[in-house]
C-alpha cells in the first residue's frame, strides 16, 4: 500500500467509481428511454469499477443501463460482499452508499463538499487535500 494511503486512509479496501460510455441508441423505446443518460444527454451503459490503493484495478461490474443511479448499482453490483467489517471505501462527493456500508461495519471516505454559499470550513479543506493527495500520490 502506497504511503500516502497508509499514512491517511490505512483501512481503505478500493476506490470507487462509475464509469459511463456512450452506446448506440437501441430501436426499443423502452430500451432508449432506460438507457438515457441526463448527466451525459445521451444513451448509455455503465458499471463500477473498484482500485485498490496500490493502483490494480480489483473490481468491475456488470453493465448497467445509463438511467441506473451510481447507488443502485453499487447495491447491485456483488462488491458489498467482498467488502469486510473495518474496510473503509474511498469514493467522490455523489457516491450516496453510507447507508449500505454502515450495516457492513465499512467506512465511507468522500471528500466534503459546500453546501449553498458558504465556504467550506478549514477542517473540510484539509481533509479534502488529504483526499486528493491519497488518490494521486
Amino acid at each position: 500500500m502506497p504511503n500516502c494511503f497508509k499514512n491517511h486512509y490505512p483501512s481503505t479496501r478500493v476506490v470507487i467509481d462509475c464509469t459511463e460510455f456512450f452506446i448506440d441508441t437501441p430501436s426499443s423505446l423502452v430500451r432508449q428511454s432506460a438507457s438515457w443518460s441526463s448527466y451525459k444527454s445521451h444513451n448509455t451503459a455503465k458499471c463500477l469499477i473498484g482500485i485498490a490503493p496500490h493502483g490494480h484495478v480489483t473490481f468491475v461490474s456488470p453493465i448497467f443501463e445509463g438511467s441506473v443511479s451510481d447507488r443502485s448499482i453499487t447495491a447491485q453490483s456483488g462488491l458489498l460482499e467482498l467488502l469486510e467489517r473495518g474496510d473503509s471505501v474511498m469514493a467522490d462527493k455523489g457516491f450516496d452508499v453510507q447507508d449500505l456500508l454502515v450495516p457492513l461495519g465499512v467506512r465511507l471516505n468522500i471528500p466534503p463538499f459546500k453546501r449553498g454559499d458558504t465556504q467550506m470550513l478549514p477542517q473540510d479543506v484539509e481533509k479534502t487535500k488529504k483526499l486528493l493527495l491519497s488518490e494521486f500520490m
